[in-house]
């Protein structure tokens, strides 16, 4: 009985420590964290300098943007059009973006990492 017992308390603390080994690290992809990290600061200086050419070519050919006040913008030039009439109204004298602190991680295997 006692045996029993015990073998059953050991399976029960393998079973929660093994998925404890298997999480994700938290430490980012140095390579990647510089590149968004200067992915950021251009996509700032297009909001400091009220460049909507500049942020508009972030956007795919076939970007989609769901705004809450217009709805889909659908394509780079209606994009573009939609910062130009933004910087009509506002102009930005600072805009920071921030990276969190384990982000970027890879996702993924070798050949279909995100």
């Amino acid at each position: 009985m006692k045996i029993r017992l015990l073998l059953t308390l050991v399976g029960l603390a393998i079973s929660y420590a093994l998925p404890t080994f298997a999480q994700q690290q938290n430490t980012p992809d140095p390579k990647l964290r510089e590149e968004c990290i200067a992915l950021d600061k251009n996509f700032d200086g297009g909001f400091i300098n009220g460049d909507a050419a500049a942020l508009a070519a972030f956007y795919a050919e076939d970007a989609v943007i769901v705004s809450p006040d217009t709805g889909p913008i659908y394509g780079r030039d209606a994009i573009g059009k939609r910062f130009v009439d933004m910087f009509k109204k506002i102009h930005f004298s600072k805009h920071m973006s921030q990276l969190e602190q384990y982000s970027p991680h890879v996702i993924g295997t070798a050949g279909n990492e995100v």
